[in-house]
């Protein structure tokens, strides 16, 4: 065990603000003899080999190697195998936890492994990686969908009635469906994207007025702490920092021309941008590695007096101020003499009286066609009835709301 003097290292002489005082620092090397097959290393047992050359050598004590606090960092460790040399981290071994690693390859017998654990500084201060969620607006009448706009994970606390957010609506706390379960267990559910994040709320039932949201998490979420890197940047900050005075004098120019590299805060704010990317970059690139976009085609089901179906098919899609749309095409027949055309679309209501695109085998008569808010889906034919071989309709119109599920289960 090789142990370093003690030392304070500290920036600028700034040492009431420096975040890592490293007091003192510990190299610790240790090597065990295997019998052969072993697909692990105990570091609560190590072997001394029986060589001679080893005699001098002394493997550290289960308190250092503890204190070490290896599994928190991993990239701490070296190791080196008598019969393959040198051997990668997370390929051919890793650390399960702070006294064992297991390896890829089984030892062999009486093969030695010779290990290196540099330990990092630690004052007991841990700087961590953090955000919070807050949005509130206005949920519309009808509407049932809260755009977060920060991602969370989903079914977190899976049994307990919140997660890592809490959501109330016109003051009252809502409840997480059992299990984030697409039912009406509760009150709304969380919708996934990728990766077991969300970035949506989706309430159960949608109502005739609007609705006041505030959704917040808990607490602070955590991201991704790593000590080994806040210790690395901290000490090559510290070097920096520490070689500025004096390339400031010997270019003649003040000390602020070089502190232009971004700060903590800054690099914390571009990663969390990074990562969000990510997320949602994952989320579409299976589409995209295959030139299709990520929505999907559904069989309408269209009924009305007379009217047979020959091919009915429709886009549901969301824009992004919440409004729902349906693009589609119907192709159809109609029987009933000097009767008017009249269907409907099950699972959808428009929103208004729109006008839509209509074609007949007809040359004398001046077709028109329009939606209808009436009835359920209601498509109509104007300036036209009776009996019709081939009838089509096709558009893109505005919907009261977020289709069926019944009939539309891939949007929920």
């Amino acid at each position: 065990m090789l142990e370093g003097k003690t030392s304070k290292s500290y920036r600028k002489k700034d040492f009431n603000n420096q975040k890592s005082l490293a007091l003192g620092f510990k190299n610790l090397v240790f090597a065990h003899q295997c019998v052969g097959g072993e697909t692990f290393i105990d570091l609560s047992s190590l072997v001394k080999p029986s060589g001679s050359e080893w005699a001098t050598l002394v493997n550290p004590s289960l308190p250092d190697i503890v204190g070490a606090r290896l599994f928190f960092y991993k990239n701490n460790i070296t190791i080196l195998r008598s019969a393959a040399g040198s051997i990668l981290p997370y390929g051919e071994f890793h650390v399960v936890s702070g006294t064992r690693i297991n390896i890829s390859t089984p030892a062999l017998a009486n093969e030695i492994f010779y290990g290196q654990i540099i330990t990092a500084p630690q004052t007991g201060i841990m700087g961590i990686d953090g955000r919070k969620i807050m949005a509130t607006g206005t949920l519309t009448a009808g509407q049932v969908d809260i755009n977060v706009g920060a991602e969370f994970k989903v079914n977190e606390n899976s049994n307990q009635r919140v997660g890592e957010v809490v959501v109330l609506l016109d003051g009252a706390i809502q409840y997480r469906n059992i299990d984030n379960a697409n039912d009406t267990s509760k009150d709304y559910r969380e919708v996934g994207v990728a990766g077991g994040y969300a970035t949506v709320i989706e309430m159960n039932a949608s109502a005739g007025a609007d609705r006041e949201y505030v959704v917040f998490s808990q607490a602070y979420i955590v991201q991704r702490p790593d000590g080994s890197r806040d210790s690395a940047i901290e000490t090559n900050a510290g070097i920096l920092d520490a070689m500025v005075p004096y390339l400031a004098a010997a270019c003649g120019v003040d000390e602020s021309t070089f502190q232009v590299a971004p700060n903590n805060v800054q690099l914390k704010q571009f990663g969390d941008r990074v990562l969000s990317n990510l997320i949602r970059i994952g989320a579409i690139e299976p589409y995209a590695q295959k030139n299709m976009l990520p929505i999907e085609q559904y069989i309408l089901t269209v009924a009305g007096a007379g009217w047979t179906t020959t091919r009915a098919v429709g886009v549901p899609y969301q824009t992004l101020d919440g409004t729902w749309r349906l693009k589609f095409n119907v192709s159809g027949s109609h029987t009933i003499a000097g009767s008017g055309v009249k269907c409907s679309i099950a699972g959808i209501l428009f929103n208004f009286t729109q006008s839509v695109s209509v074609y007949a085998n007809t040359g004398t008569v001046q077709l028109a066609a329009f939606t209808s808010t009436s009835t359920s889906g209601g498509l109509y034919l104007a300036n036209g009835a009776g009996v019709f071989a081939s009838l089509y309709f096709s558009g893109d119109v505005e919907l009261g709301g977020k289709p069926n599920q019944t009939y539309f289960p891939g949007l929920y």
